[in-house]
């Protein structure tokens, strides 16, 4: 019996020219061959005639009663998965497997047969038991797995384990280990003999307590033991765990103060004592309320409440906003709060001090009990609030308290620019107001530079430098940090300590002052890019009517409050980690959730690629990621790393249109991993990108579809239907004078199945990682998307690139909306003949067409066809060839004629975006 469903795939894409920018995503399976037979109701062979170079095989939701002989024949195998199976036992036949490395087994019995031989699979490296759905008491095979040496992954859930054997200890090179959702009591000495350990999971089984052999651990960076019985840790010397960063102990029995160091993040939510020390910021404010010392409530106390916080809130906190670059507004932030910054791993603040030399940039420290200065700015600023607010006489209801709310952070955000040596940016906000006018307000991106919003491409060639105002703060800024590091002999600079602050010390005491108001006004603490540039600013939460309206507070621009939905903040202040208002709204997702967070909850899948697709609620998304590891990397490979990132998502955040595939959110994320010796440690950077989800796919496969079925072209309709609605995604973009750079199939999305309100097929246009706006190399204001190649470089694949774009290949050459144009004409190619541009040339040819500015050649057919009356014979037998109807032939036309509109060598000839979509809408109508 022959399988249904195997597929063998080596997919490769065709090279881009980026002008030194990385690529955008490239979906690809590695070099190895795969065979995957899933959906099938098999009692014979399945494999059929693949030879034994077949790397990776994946059986799953099958039925079987053997699994089949033929895979023993698989000598150089590698990767094995077979999940969701019925099975009754292997065949002897796998023994043969000598190199396989990846395992995974989801089986509805522990029982594996004979037919397995685990003491010749020395090359395992990642093995996965999961059994589905009856329970069994026990599972001794354990004892059998500890004999793989290799083994680096190892999960067994579900399968009521009650205890491991010691020989778990032989493992020396596993660094997962889950043994979640059994009946474990306790776990062995042996334990400590996985000297690779980095993540240990034994959550849901009946742990009492943990060994001390743990602290023997010494890479161990998780441990997850929550929901089990234990009662204590005093058996466990966290202090001799220096790399754990994470611990788990939600929902366990521990009744009384546990000491956790000031390093390790921990979590000790549903314990019996556990409320009473570590519960929500409103409740450590009430009883900070109570403390035997006067309140701050009484503001002629010249020194107020210091009340000290748990060591873990400090530490947490520090750690939160190191890794997540975002404080929310249950956050406050306690006295001992620090920040490092988000390009150093997260320690404790005393080896802060004794491994990073003085002239580093400096660590940030916020204590009150050892900072007069911080401690007389807060009393200061309650009562200056206090008086603002007996002058206004405001009332207390809650409509008018969350008016006051801004009020106060507005008042706030002045007293704080004020103390850090004023706004950084008046002038720049200042010709703003002037340079902004009319339309050009409606723009997302809004000249705040000396070039102003001039049209004439001419009349500027070079980019405008930062202003004086700028610079001059920065530096001032910079040598009293040196001089206080100095004197102080201390990397660690105390805020109270600096008399010149920028955005990262302002948004700081903005936060610290929020929390300390009477009563705290709500504020988050973000960290972010503004206009490319490293930034931090405060978001304060404002209730208007019955909705909540989430403002922009910069300390360092205070004259200037936005809400951050405001089109020009939207797509300026952009923070590291963003869900958009609409999709947390619709799935009910809190402010400052992450797109990482969400990959490790229900619904999602991963795909083979650098597209992960998850399921959020009722919505289908998919994630565009990237990584970079820095070491080794450049400064400027980890900028445009980061920029491509924030370049894309900007250029998104712009664009509102039903053509154009939604931007829900993004992420820049850090990864730091230890290496052995536990002194140096490895960033890798990660960006996410999470965009509306497409069923269908691109254009350019289903194009691929109808050729391979013998098809010469698009259906008329659905030809006519794309290019209406990607020439009303090019009338969005040139609008807003945004160039995309890449039109072409494979960055059309398309669904069939799935209709539009009006019964038209689902057309996106989406992959704006080489977008930028028109002018971009003339401003040195937001308008110039650093990181991504100016309009003066070539850009693009080459098969739909433009003339005039390759042409700045061999010469800087300045373009403009055009190039889309010409693009969206080899589109139309693409859906008349099923062939990329310029299909039947040499590359060569390819690029002097270009340089003369020769379009591509129509097939001599679709010729005849154009030229051709009707009534013509040849016409009358090329309709039948092409399955043509009488209106199918108009369109053609039509769209050939669109093509030739569209391709003119010279840019001031081709059709703007908004005549090209007034044609074609024009055409509509008549037909």
């Amino acid at each position: 019996m022959e399988p249904k469903n195997i597929k063998v795939a080596n997919l490769t894409d065709e090279g881009d020219i980026d002008g030194g920018s990385e690529t955008g995503s490239v979906i690809s399976l590695e070099d190895d061959s795969v065979v995957d037979v899933s959906g099938q109701n098999l009692e014979f062979s399945l494999l059929g005639d693949v030879d034994d170079s077949v790397k990776g095989l994946y059986l799953f939701r099958n039925v079987f009663n053997l699994i089949p002989k033929s895979i023993g024949g698989l000598g150089r195998l590698k990767k094995l998965k077979f999940f969701s199976n019925e099975i009754d036992l292997f065949p002897p036949e796998l023994g043969n497997l000598v190199n396989l490395e990846y395992l995974q087994v989801k089986i509805s019995s522990p029982g594996f047969g004979d037919g397995l031989s685990w003491d010749k699979l020395k090359g395992l490296k990642e093995l996965e038991l999961t059994k589905v759905p009856k329970r069994s008491s026990a599972l001794t095979l354990l004892s059998e797995i500890s004999g793989l040496k290799s083994l680096t992954r190892l999960s067994v859930s579900h399968f009521s384990i009650r205890y491991l054997p010691a020989e778990i200890g032989c493992l020396k090179s596993l660094e997962y280990l889950d043994l979640s959702f059994n009946k474990i009591k306790s776990l062995p000495n042996e334990i400590g003999y996985l000297s690779s350990l980095m993540f240990l999971k034994v959550a849901h089984n009946r742990l009492m307590e943990l060994p001390p052999v743990l602290a023997l651990l010494q890479n161990l960076e998780s441990l997850d033991v929550s929901n089990n019985r234990l009662t204590t840790l005093d058996s466990l010397d966290l202090s001799l765990m220096p790399r754990l960063q994470i611990l788990n102990l939600q929902y366990n029995k521990l009744s009384s103060y546990c000491s956790i160091p000031t390093w390790i993040q921990c979590n000790l939510e549903g314990n019996y004592e556990a409320t009473a020390d570590y519960n929500s910021s409103s409740d450590r404010k009430e009883r900070n309320h109570k403390s035997k010392r006067c309140s701050e409530k009484y503001l002629d106390n010249p020194k107020g409440s210091k009340c000290h916080r748990p060591s873990t809130d400090i530490s947490n906190l520090s750690h939160k906003y190191s890794k997540s670059s975002f404080c929310s507004t249950e956050d406050s932030l306690p006295d001992g709060f620090f920040d490092a910054g988000r390009d150093r791993p997260f320690m404790p603040l005393s080896r802060y001090e004794k491994i990073l030399p003085l002239d580093s940039r400096e660590v940030i420290l916020l204590d009150r009990t050892k900072d007069e200065v911080l401690d007389a700015i807060t009393v200061s600023a309650r009562a200056l609030v206090a008086r603002l607010k007996k002058l206004n006489c405001l009332a207390a209801d809650v409509d008018e308290a969350s008016i006051d709310n801004l009020q106060v952070a507005s008042f706030l955000a002045l007293f704080v620019s004020d103390h850090f040596g004023g706004s950084d940016r008046t002038a720049i906000v200042e010709r703003t107001r002037k340079a902004v006018s009319g339309t050009n307000y409606q723009k997302p991106f809004i000249c705040t530079c000396l070039t102003g919003n001039q049209d004439d491409l001419t009349a500027l060639n070079k980019q405008v430098s930062t202003t004086a105002e700028d610079v001059i703060l920065s530096d001032v800024c910079e040598k009293s940090l040196r001089s206080i590091k100095s004197k102080r002999n201390s990397i660690v600079v105390p805020l109270g300590k600096l008399q010149f602050g920028i955005c990262r010390h302002r948004a700081l005491l903005m936060k610290y002052l929020c929390d300390r108001m009477e009563p705290p006004v709500p504020c988050e603490l973000v960290r972010g890019y503004l206009d490319f540039m490293p930034h931090a600013w405060n978001v304060v939460p404002v209730k208007q009517d019955s909705s909540w309206v989430r403002m922009v507070v910069d300390a360092c621009r205070p004259h200037d409050i936005r809400e951050d939905t405001d089109q020009e903040y939207f797509c300026r202040y952009i923070p590291l980690n963003r869900l958009n208002e609409s999709i947390c709204t619709k799935e009910n997702l809190e402010p400052g959730c992450s797109v990482s967070s969400l990959s490790t909850g229900k619904g999602v899948e991963r795909a083979n690629s650098s597209l992960i697709r998850y399921k959020l609620g009722s919505t289908e998304a998919v994630a565009k990621m990237r990584t970079l590891e820095v070491s080794g990397a450049s400064l400027d490979d980890i900028r445009t790393f980061e920029y491509t990132c924030l370049g894309e998502v900007r250029i998104l955040g712009a664009l509102k249109h039903d053509c154009i595939v939604e931007l829900y959110g993004h992420e820049i994320s850090s990864k730091w991993m230890t290496s052995e010796n536990g002194i140096e440690h490895r960033r890798i950077l990660q960006s996410s990108i999470l965009m509306e989800h497409i069923k269908g796919g691109s254009l350019k496969g289903h194009i691929e579809k109808l050729s391979e079925a013998g098809k010469h072209h698009v259906p008329m309709d659905l030809a006519f239907s794309i290019a209406r609605d990607i020439s009303g995604a090019l009338v969005e973009l040139h609008s807003k004078d945004i160039i995309h750079r890449d039109i072409k199939s494979e960055n059309v999305l398309i669904d069939l199945e799935n209709q539009t309100a009006n019964g038209e097929p689902i057309v996106k246009l989406c992959d704006f990682d080489r977008a930028v706006p028109l002018r971009s190399h003339l401003h040195g204001c937001c308008i110039a998307h650093v990181g991504i190649p100016p309009p003066n470089i070539c850009v693009g694949t080459p098969r739909w690139m433009s003339p005039e774009v390759f042409r700045a290949m061999h010469e800087q050459n300045f373009y403009g909306l055009e190039v889309d144009i010409w693009s969206f004409g080899c589109l139309i190619f693409e859906l008349l003949t099923l062939q990329n541009p310029y299909f039947d040339l040499s590359e060569l040819q390819i690029h002097e067409s270009l340089q003369n500015g020769k379009r591509p050649k129509l097939p001599k057919k679709l010729v005849t066809l154009s030229s051709e009356t009707e009534e013509d014979e040849s016409t009358n037998k090329l309709c039948e060839e092409f399955d043509l109807t009488e209106s199918d032939l108009d369109t053609l036309r039509f769209l050939i004629d669109v093509f030739h509109q569209c391709t003119e060598e010279s840019p001031f000839d081709r059709l703007n975006a908004g005549d090209l979509h007034e044609m074609i809408l024009l055409q509509t109508k008549r037909e």
